[in-house]
């Protein structure tokens, strides 16, 4: 081996005569490193594999704690109205026990007016017969006519008591049966409290299973949450160790990259100098074979020596220039070789020949082509979107400003009439803008001075309102107009001007007024209501007003 002679193995050992010398504490530091960051990276891919299944737990459990949550609200609620079911049979058994009472009341004096009258009866029948009796003796024993109108009295009399003792029967049969049905509904309606207590029973024992489901969940999600808390608080220490690590690592294969260059540098440099050596011999071989060989043939063919011919052509003598017309010049090997390197950069600048150029350059032009021709059909696109936003604005500008002064004029109208002496209208608060502008309302009953609605009274405000609706109706009509209790706040002398405009709008539209006013359920066609009856179902009930009268 050579003494002057350097290798350096792959793994990093340098190879001289001297010795053989390997990677320093540098490289096991930074194979520690490399350890220490898989280590912290598997720590950390652990964490977040823990933290995704306490995630899914505490999705998996937040259905389960909404169903307890809604079902403790349907248990309180199913538990209210069977407090409010208990409360009405309640009600409904302490008037049927007071009616019970009431009628045993009444039974008891028909009975003691039966028993009154049937010995009325009875003493007048007695005396009948005993008139009877009496006339037949009589009859017997004198010829003039008896006395009929006593008889005819008695007989009367008789009559009457047969007649009130029927209708005292009556009464007291019908007194019996409605005490029977009352008896049958008291025992009815304790049957339904005991129904009703028995299912609050377990309504509430429902209810308050669920409100321990419910905290068993509410607990699980607090413990959840707080280990999720810990875990993310494990999980940012985690985060910026990590990050440290990566930083440190980072710092380390930058100085190992650093490291490997300079190696591969000095490599590449020795490998040069290498083939720059063995170049060097192998080509100083060459000439000195080939300075042979020209020294032979001169020899032999010309009869001159090496020395002989280096005299007569040697580089002492000049050499002529690039071109034919340039004067010789004197040889000058470090300008030759000068002249030799630069030709040689030149060379390596222009680079090796690319066969797939024209290849490359169709397809980008092709590219190209068609990039451009998709940006002018965006840009056409573009162009006819914006005019079409031009168009529907200009469209939605014209039809708002036409149905806004509709409505102001109507607006002023429908509030003079409502407003008998009073002042309204209607304004744009940015009529440059159309697109964006809001409304005004400006209203001034008669004897008031009003700079903002909110200083007018309850019904006022709401006779406000309903005269931008009608305002509105009146400038765009519908076939059908619903409206919910609007004159609810309104006095008498409102009301009938709100039903003289009522009226007016029902000629062209059907109006669905839901109100509590008879006056307004008077000038309706039809009436349509909801009641319940005795057994708790509701029914809805129509009547035609024309049919009616």
């Amino acid at each position: 081996m050579d003494p002057q002679t350097v290798s350096v193995t792959p793994a990093g050992e340098v190879v001289s005569a001297c010795g053989i010398r390997r990677a320093g504490s540098a490289e096991a530091a930074r194979i520690a490193t490399r350890a220490a960051l898989a280590e912290t990276e598997e720590l950390m891919a652990g964490l977040r594999s823990r933290r995704e299944e306490l995630a899914a737990a505490l999705a998996a459990l937040a259905p389960e704690q909404e169903r307890a949550r809604v079902a403790v609200e349907a248990a309180l609620g199913a538990l209210h109205e069977s407090d409010a079911r208990i409360v009405t049979a309640g009600e409904e058994l302490s008037r049927a026990a007071a009616a019970l009472d009431a009628l045993d009341t009444r039974l008891s004096e028909l009975a003691a007016s039966r028993e009154r009258l049937g010995a009325e009866a009875e003493a007048a029948r007695t005396a009948l017969e005993a008139a009877d009796a009496a006339l037949a003796e009589n009859s017997e024993t004198v010829d003039a006519e008896p006395d009929t109108e006593e008889r005819d009295a008695l007989a009367a009399t008789a009559r009457r008591l047969g007649e009130e003792v029927m209708e005292a029967r009556i009464a007291l049969r019908s007194i019996e049966d409605r005490a029977g049905f009352l008896t049958d509904r008291v025992a009815a309606l304790r049957r339904q409290a005991e129904t009703e207590e028995a299912a609050r029973e377990q309504a509430a024992r429902a209810a308050a299973r669920r409100r321990a489901q419910a905290d068993s969940a509410g607990e699980l999600a607090r413990v959840a949450a707080a280990l999720a808390t810990h875990l993310s608080a494990l999980e940012s220490g985690a985060e910026e160790e990590l990050a440290a690590s990566r930083a440190h690592r980072g710092g380390l294969e930058s100085a190992l990259a650093e490291a490997r260059t300079r190696r591969t540098e000095r490599a590449d440099d020795l490998a040069a100098l290498t083939r720059a050596e063995h170049e060097a011999q192998l080509t100083r071989e060459r000439h000195v074979i080939h300075l042979d060989e020209l020294t032979r043939r001169a020899q032999a063919e010309i009869g001159l020596s090496a020395d002989h011919l280096v005299e007569q052509f040697g580089p002492h003598l000049p050499v002529p220039g690039p071109a034919e017309e340039d004067a010789p010049e004197p040889f000058v090997r470090a300008a030759v070789e000068k002249a030799h390197a630069a030709a040689e950069r030149t060379l390596k600048s222009i680079g090796a020949v690319n066969p797939l150029a024209l290849e490359e350059y169709a397809a980008l032009t092709e590219r190209h082509d068609f990039l451009e021709k998709q940006i002018n059909d965006i840009e056409t696109s573009r162009r006819d979107l914006m005019g079409l936003v031009r168009e529907v604005d200009d469209h939605v500008k014209e039809v708002f400003a036409a149905a806004f002064a509709d409505t102001q004029r109507e607006f002023a109208d429908i509030f003079t009439r409502l407003f008998p002496g009073g002042e309204g209208s209607l304004t744009l608060t940015d009529p440059e803008d159309m697109l964006a502008t809001g409304v005004e309302v400006h209203a001034r009953p008669a004897g008031k001075k009003v700079k903002r609605l909110s200083l007018l009274s309850g019904g006022e405000r709401s006779l406000v309102a309903v005269a931008m609706l009608v305002a509105i109706f009146k400038a765009r009509p519908s076939p059908f107009y619903v409206m919910d209790e609007v004159e609810a706040a309104l006095d008498d002398v409102n009301l009938s001007r709100l039903l003289t405009v009522f009226r007016e709008l029902r000629e062209s539209s059907q109006l669905i007024v839901i109100t509590h006013q008879k006056r307004t359920m008077e000038i309706a066609d039809a009436l349509y209501g909801v009641t319940m009856s005795g057994d708790g179902i509701s029914r809805v009930i129509s009547q035609r007003i024309h049919q009616a009268s």
